[in-house]
């Protein structure tokens, strides 16, 4: 493996390979740097850049490394101290580094960034993955203020039948430490879906704090071989801190659960549609609520 062929060495190189007047977004560098790995694996030069995956894809680990965040007034930008003289490549090394990152760097630049997001997830380790990625698209799709990510916007029905899908997905490849959280979380979709005042943007919220517990798991599981101190330190916690914070995401979503039951005891969700809610999720998980 080529050790000097580093985060560092792949950042300084991406920004000096990117032709355009706007910044990279730090979101396209984990995108990026992703796929332009791929392209050396292709090449033949092996790297030392670490990855695992979260929330929305693949994260590249830059912690201790001189790649950052700029943060500025309108929006954040990648940056990196490490200039492309002062790198310990060879002549032939950094040629086939640039023309890595140059095809990483035309498929985002033809597919932009969640388009380049989607691709990643073809190559998703889980299937739940994917059908996740969908179920994102359409509720941020029905958030009057968030981006139109579908030509058309879906139904409740079609949420309905992805939420379906991407349970019936998760039972059959699970990750165990997340079962009793995917019935919450089943259990409050459904709820809102079947209010009479449903609510986009709290289908949105039950759901992002919902995939920010499996994504804490996943992180641990799907990785580079990184350990969980060197994953939390992505996120500047201690390990500790980073177990405190996805505790604290499944309190969260239980507060989301009790509130569902009050307004079962209130009258704004029908007893009917509840036993039939629940009977679905028992056939989903071959397991009771109880």
């Amino acid at each position: 493996m080529t050790q000097r062929l580093g985060v560092d060495e792949l950042a300084a190189i991406l920004l000096d390979e990117h032709r355009y007047d706007n910044a990279l977004p730090p979101k396209a560098f984990h995108k990026i740097a992703y796929f332009a790995q791929k392209e050396l694996d292709e090449i033949g030069l092996s790297a030392n850049i670490s990855y695992f995956w979260y929330r929305y894809g693949i994260m590249t680990c830059t912690s201790g490394s001189s790649v950052g965040i700029d943060r500025g007034s309108v929006q954040n930008e990648l940056s990196c101290n490490t200039d492309p003289d002062d790198l310990q490549l060879s002549e032939n090394e950094e040629m086939q580094l640039r023309l890595a990152v140059n095809r990483a760097l035309k498929q985002f630049y033809n597919l932009s960034l969640e388009g380049l997001t989607d691709k990643m997830y073809e190559e998703a380790p889980h299937d739940f993955q994917r059908h996740y990625r969908t179920l994102d698209k359409q509720l941020s799709t029905v958030v009057p203020t968030g981006p139109d990510y579908l030509a058309k916007t879906p139904t409740k029905e079609d949420i309905r039948e992805t939420l379906f899908e991407f349970c019936n997905s998760f039972r059959e490849d699970p990750i165990n430490e997340c079962l009793d959280d995917m019935l919450v979380f089943y259990r409050c979709m459904s709820d809102e879906l079947d209010s009479e005042n449903w609510s986009p943007n709290d289908l949105q919220e039950i759901s992002r704090i919902f995939w920010g517990i499996v994504s804490a798991e996943l992180a641990q599981k799907e990785n580079s071989g990184l350990s969980l101190e060197q994953i939390a330190a992505e996120f500047e916690k201690s390990p500790e801190e980073f177990l405190s914070t996805q505790r604290g995401m499944r309190r969260e979503l239980r507060t989301f659960e009790r509130e569902d039951r009050m307004d079962l005891r209130q009258g704004s969700i029908s007893p009917v549609t509840k036993s039939a809610a629940d009977a679905v999720v028992t056939s989903i998980v071959d397991i009771s609520w109880e």
